[in-house]
């Protein structure tokens, strides 16, 4: 073998090593990322279940995390928003029943489920019941979060809004 050759082969061998490693940063820092956006992903179930807990011992803490998770993320709409929203309407209590008659971890009222096409019967379905409620508060927020578009989630209360507001600001923790 020529020098000629031998250095043909390591020019050849040296690019297919350099693109090797360029390949392979790009996955093990796409992994990384992966990686952090999980663990954030786990804390902040870890956080929405334990304040669930804290509130209502007796609630589905899981299973309402998830259900919000779940909504929240197809209505683009921040989750620990939702949170507060669930625990000023309901305490988390799926089984819950207003004053008018709403129903479920979100107060779904009649009227609103219509609007939504939820099964009145469904309005007890921790499920069923988040995406109603968490459609229903982003189509009101619409990407401005305040007073007035909390407010007409709830019929237009103010205190409910400054309540909801108060409880997400003291929970909001930024990745």
């Amino acid at each position: 073998m020529t020098h000629r050759q031998l250095y043909a082969i390591l020019a050849c061998a040296f690019v297919v090593v350099c693109a090797l490693s360029a390949w392979l940063g790009w996955t093990l820092g796409e992994r990384d990322h992966l990686r952090e956006v999980m663990a954030h992903r786990v804390s902040l179930e870890t956080l929405m279940a334990e304040r669930i807990e804290s509130v209502n011992d007796k609630a589905p803490a899981d299973r309402i995390v998830q259900a919000i998770l779940k909504a929240a993320d197809k209505h683009r709409l921040d989750p620990l928003l939702a949170l507060m929203v669930a625990e000023v309407e309901s305490d988390y209590n799926p089984l819950a029943v207003g004053l008018a008659g709403e129903r479920g971890i979100f107060q779904i009222t009649k009227r609103t489920a219509r609007v939504l096409n939820l099964e009145w019967d469904e309005a007890f379905d921790i499920e069923k019941n988040a995406d109603a409620g968490i459609a229903y508060l982003a189509k009101h927020l619409q990407d401005n979060l305040n007073r007035k578009a909390l407010s007409r989630y709830n019929g237009g209360s103010r205190a409910y809004a400054e309540q909801v507001l108060a409880r997400y600001k003291n929970l909001r923790v930024d990745p």
